[in-house]
């Protein structure tokens, strides 16, 4: 029935929940968040002070205080819980959570009764999204540091860009293909100088490259895009473009654009916003039932 069906999104959630009394003292948890905190017995966790926890902000423990919901992030230490002698964990290190503390008004005197808590573990996101703003630092400097070889060296430019893993390719304001040290399969590289770069994009994408080096050849600042177009095996992919003005006496002569392929990245941004939507969907799901837990429990 739907009281069993609440037991069971209780215990076998995937998000850690936490029941507090009207004091915060923690009277039960569910197997989730016993795992994520490196629980082995309820024993050794119950009667946890709330307001003792020292991975929680100062202020939102007053908010608490106050009856309202507080949800924060936080990068959980676990050594500090060791430092502290907080509970037995077997846990070390620092974790990334999402956490949501809500007030429970059970009975007619509409004081607080319980205090739930819904954890959800980010460091697989954290850590993905700090890879992307590695790789994304990692390429703007590779960007900046290219560009300033050619300037200083036509020649050992041509001697770097001719290993690149990426295409790299100068037009003029004619979009004319001035070189390019590679091309995309399919195409032979000496048919492509004096080509249209738009022969090499799909037409959706035209207006966008044809703005980006406008923009370039008249403000001489550097810009950037994405792209999909169709890979090896005929697969879709994507693609990053970066364009930077190659001058003479302080005129841009041409543009130069650097192609990488981001596919792989693009999956994980696509997981990642899979992973957020499967948690809001989960935690709508569990909003749903605030008022019921506590009661199942005592």
């Amino acid at each position: 029935g739907a009281v069993d069906l609440l037991k069971s999104i209780y215990t076998d959630s995937p998000i850690g929940i936490e029941i507090y009394d009207s004091k915060g003292k923690l009277i039960d948890l569910n197997q989730s968040c016993m795992e994520l905190f490196g629980v082995s017995s309820k024993d050794d966790v119950k009667g946890f002070d709330l307001f003792n926890d020292p991975n929680i902000p100062k202020d939102h423990l007053t908010r608490l205080r106050q009856r309202e919901t507080v949800r924060f992030e936080s990068t959980f230490n676990f050594d500090l819980v060791k430092k502290h002698s907080l509970y037995k964990t077997t846990k070390s290190g620092k974790n990334y959570l999402d956490i949501l503390i809500t007030p429970l008004f059970i009975g007619e005197n509409k004081s607080i009764s319980n205090y739930l808590v819904q954890i959800q573990d980010n460091s697989d996101r954290k850590i993905a999204e700090q890879k992307l703003i590695d790789f994304n630092e990692d390429l703007e400097k590779k960007v900046q540091e290219r560009t300033k070889q050619l300037i200083e060296s036509e020649e050992d430019w041509r001697i770097l860009v001719e290993e690149a893993p990426d295409i790299i390719f100068t037009v003029d304001r004619k979009r004319k293909i001035l070189y390019i040290n590679k091309v995309p399969l399919g195409f032979i590289r000496e048919e492509s100088i004096g080509e249209d770069v738009l022969d090499y994009v799909e037409p959706r994408y035209h207006e966008i490259v044809k703005n980006s080096l406008e923009k370039v050849f008249q403000t001489g600042e550097s810009d950037y895009y994405e792209i999909s177009a169709r890979g090896q095996d005929d697969n879709a992919s994507w693609y990053s473009i970066r364009l930077g003005a190659i001058k003479q006496d302080e005129e841009v002569v041409s543009v130069m654009l650097i192609t990488r392929d981001i596919t792989e990245r693009k999956k994980t941004e696509h997981a990642l916003r899979e992973s957020e939507e499967r948690y809001k969907n989960l935690n709508n799901e569990l909003e749903t039932v605030l008022d019921i837990i506590p009661g199942m429990l005592f």
